[in-house]
């Protein structure tokens, strides 16, 4: 429905002094501070996972080598979705409103479209551990069973999650270290990204001060001296969490797998109805959003 003389009629008389867009400052986006943001160049993308080579066989004197070949993995198909809105004013109400409100709504129709940014590429987080929203080993983000490709004999099963989940605390943050140290790639060999960050919910900001920057080891009255300091984790707040109980602990963003995709970023237009001179006011964007692999990260349900 087009904005009408009738339905803002008070924008038409000149009782008022001012009229205020109600609507805070904006946040900031905050999802290109925590994974890469690139351009998708096909869609739908389909990304196929290779496993590498076991460790080297023995070759006794004389014998042939043993033969081996990398192994295919899974396989995760990414499908932008596109999302859009107008605003109509007919041509009366453009040519008799008496503020600027009209004016804000270029502003306001942004200010949508860089939330539902924010809203979809966060989703990736609040769903982490639900096994409805797999990767490439047809599990959750965060599980404490991901299978493995090819893994060698003997490779325990991967987890990235404790069991049972533990709070932000110093004892989840050194165990989280703990699982950053033991990290096996698809074969079973050592692999490891350094842990550079957590993940918080607005709730822990004064936890995550005490177990990330006091030199003194929090709760306790023995003065401890707090390890966990010598890490350097830096720790980035998510207004978007579902839960403000759960967090994560992540490698940096160039280590990180996980991405936010531009098919089509943001395009503002603007026309005149041709039938009814109504001012038609247009925005649209489209982007997809994934991750594949698991080890860059570590989480808890808290």
């Amino acid at each position: 429905m087009p904005i009408t003389r009738g339905g803002f009629a008070n924008l038409l008389t000149t009782k008022f002094q001012d009229v205020v867009f109600d609507v805070g400052k904006e946040l900031p986006l905050e999802y290109i501070h925590v994974m890469k943001v690139t351009k998708m160049e096909i869609n739908p993308t389909l990304s196929l996972q290779m496993a590498g080579l076991p460790p080297l066989f023995a070759k006794p004197e004389g014998t042939q080598f043993r033969n081996s070949q990398p192994t295919q993995g899974g396989n995760l198909s990414t499908v932008a979705t596109p999302f859009g809105m107008i605003v109509e004013i007919t041509r009366e109400m453009f040519r008799d409103g008496l503020y600027d409100v009209i004016q804000q709504i270029w502003r306001e129709m942004g200010r949508s479209a860089r939330y539902i940014q924010d809203i979809n590429a966060w989703s990736m987080f609040n769903n982490a551990m639900s096994n409805s929203f797999p990767g490439y080993d047809g599990v959750s983000l965060v599980n404490t069973n991901h299978p493995l490709v090819a893994p060698i004999p003997g490779t325990p099963v991967q987890a990235n999650r404790g069991s049972p989940d533990v709070g932000f605390s110093i004892t989840g943050v050194q165990n989280a270290r703990f699982r950053f140290e033991t990290r096996k790639n698809q074969t079973g060999l050592p692999t490891f990204q350094t842990p550079r960050r957590v993940i918080i919910d607005p709730q822990n900001i004064y936890i995550a001060r005490e177990v990330l920057g006091s030199s003194a080891k929090p709760y306790t009255a023995d003065n401890e001296g707090n390890a966990v300091v010598a890490d350097d984790l830096g720790w980035q707040i998510s207004h978007y969490f579902t839960s403000t109980t759960q967090w994560f602990m992540a490698a940096s963003v160039r280590e990180s797998d996980m991405e936010f995709m531009w098919r089509d970023k943001p395009e503002e237009n603007s026309f005149d109805d041709p039938f009814t001179s109504n001012a038609a006011y247009t925005m649209y964007e489209r982007f997809a959003y994934r991750f594949r692999t698991w080890q860059w990260v570590d989480g808890s349900t808290g």
